[in-house]
Formats: structure tokens, C-alpha cells, sequence
């Protein structure tokens, strides 16, 4: 079994009003998961423009901080008032025979190399606090594959919507659509080469989310309260936790491979959050 440790990060760039924050990891190290905590909770939502960059590339990035936290909490992770956690060491979308591991390894060289990993922000105004930051890194290795965020707004109108424009790269794990308004999308198809593979209404894909081994999918944040997660219709192809159920989306790029949306109402600022897992190069 694979040594973990938590070791604090020291560099992290000024942090205050109207400035990116950029925290820059050493390398070497297997960054399995990386935790802020801000010492105002309030800072916490004042930042935005989230992106996580290996060697200048993106691999993942958010709008708002309350897209990550919604993320975490889909798949199973607690949230921390005052805190925020990007996860790169997946345990839930892998078997022993799989990938052994997603975290983010520093150590390679040749192709493998990592010469800079880290994460930057946007700050508003009315930053008054500070931040602070830890690692969970594991035994050194060289950078495999990783997890991809990419999000992409759409606007969305009454009635079906096609959504074909996306990259076709990396091997697609998930599909998260946020709505403006709880429970607008009726239901979402996933068509290949003119004939649906997937097509779930609302109601069956929550049941479905709620038996996903081994881990159950969470309720969003957004509306814990009140809506009951209904702001987000997830497409999930890894339910049972391995990574057999993906969609290779590179295959996919010479059929016609698109997402189709049935709306109860035109929503102007819908975000598609596309997860695949693929090599630095390949994503």
C-alpha cells in the first residue's frame, strides 16, 4: 500500500482584493488532494476563474467556486465551511486492476516530466483575510493519467436542444448540466450515430445516482435546502466506480456523438461540465 503524508504548501502568491492568488506545488511528489483554508469564511466565495495548469496546461477549471464545491459534494465529498478541496486521487473511479492511481505525479522525466503544477484564482474585492494550503501526496511516481474538468456555458431553449460542440478528447467519465432554475431539464439523451444509447428522465436518473457503487452520487449544494439537488442532471457513465463504463471520445469524434436536452424552459446561462480522464498530452 502506497505512504501518504499531508505537507504544507508555502507557495502561495499575495492574496487579497482585485488579484489572482497562484499556489505553486514542489515537485517529486503524488499530489492526491489539495486543501485551502481561508481564515474569513467569507473569502472563500470571493474567488472565481478557478484552474488547476500542468506544465501551463489546463486540466481543470471552474467559473465559481460554488461549481467545485457542487462537484465534490456530487461525488461523495464532505464540504468545510471556510474551506476548499480539489480532489485528484479519484478511490471511487477505479478497481485494483485498473487505474491504480489519479493523482497528480511530479516525479517523471522525458515525456513524463512536470516542470510547473499549479492552481490559480481570481480574487474580487473585499478580500480581508489570508489562505493557507495542504497536500495529501503518496509515493512519488510519474505523471499518469488525470481527471479533466472542462465546463463550456450553453443557452439553452423550451423544448430539445442538441449539444455536439464539445472537444472530442479523453475518455468521458461524466457529464454534469447546471440549470438557472431546479428541475428544468426533463431528461437528457446520449446519441451516437443517429441512434440513442442513454435516455433517462429526471426522477429514474436520481434513483439511478443514488445506487452507484461504491460510493452513491451527493445532492448539489446549490439546493441542499430546497431544491434537493435539482438544479443539476447528471450523466454518469461510471456509476458502479470503474472506469470501463467511459466513453472514449476520441473514437467518438468521426460519429455524430452528441448530448440531447429536453427543457421545460429557455435558460440562458446553462454550464456543461464535461469530466474525462486521459494523459497531459492526449487531454
Amino acid at each position: 500500500m502506497a505512504s501518504t503524508n499531508i505537507i504544507t504548501v508555502p507557495a502561495i502568491s499575495a492574496f487579497s482584493s482585485n488579484i489572482t492568488t497562484t499556489t505553486s506545488m514542489a515537485l517529486g511528489n503524488t499530489y492526491d488532494d489539495i486543501y485551502f483554508a481561508f481564515s474569513v469564511q467569507a473569502d472563500r466565495t470571493k474567488i472565481s476563474n478557478i484552474q488547476v495548469l500542468i506544465n501551463g496546461k489546463t486540466i481543470r477549471s471552474y467559473k465559481n467556486v460554488q461549481d467545485l464545491l457542487d462537484e465534490n459534494i456530487y461525488f461523495g465529498y464532505a464540504d468545510d465551511a471556510g474551506a476548499l478541496a480539489i480532489h485528484f486521487d479519484q478511490e471511487w473511479l477505479r478497481q485494483l486492476n485498473e487505474v491504480k492511481s489519479l493523482g497528480i505525479g511530479t516525479a517523471g522525466n522525458g515525456a513524463q516530466a512536470v516542470s510547473t503544477f499549479n492552481i490559480r484564482w481570481d480574487n474580487a474585492a473585499g478580500i480581508t483575510g489570508n489562505v493557507k494550503c495542504w497536500a495529501k501526496i503518496s509515493e512519488p511516481k510519474a505523471l499518469g493519467p488525470i481527471i479533466f474538468v472542462r465546463q463550456f456555458p450553453k443557452n439553452v431553449v423550451q423544448g430539445v436542444n442538441d449539444i455536439a460542440d464539445f472537444p472530442r478528447q479523453g475518455n468521458l467519465v461524466a457529464a454534469l448540466f447546471k440549470n438557472s432554475t431546479v428541475d428544468n431539464i426533463k431528461s437528457v439523451e446520449v446519441i451516437r450515430a443517429n441512434k440513442t444509447i442513454f435516455n433517462v428522465p429526471l426522477r429514474l436518473n436520481r434513483q439511478n445516482l443514488k445506487r452507484a457503487i461504491p460510493r452513491p452520487r451527493g445532492l448539489t449544494s446549490a439546493t441542499a435546502g430546497a431544491g434537493k439537488g435539482g438544479l443539476y442532471f447528471p450523466v454518469d457513465n461510471c456509476l458502479d466506480g470503474s472506469l470501463s463504463g467511459f466513453v472514449d471520445l476520441r473514437r467518438e469524434a468521426a460519429n455524430d456523438f452528441r448530448f440531447r436536452i429536453d427543457a421545460n424552459a429557455a435558460d440562458a446561462a446553462m454550464v456543461v461540465s464535461l469530466i474525462t480522464v486521459n494523459s497531459l498530452q492526449g487531454g
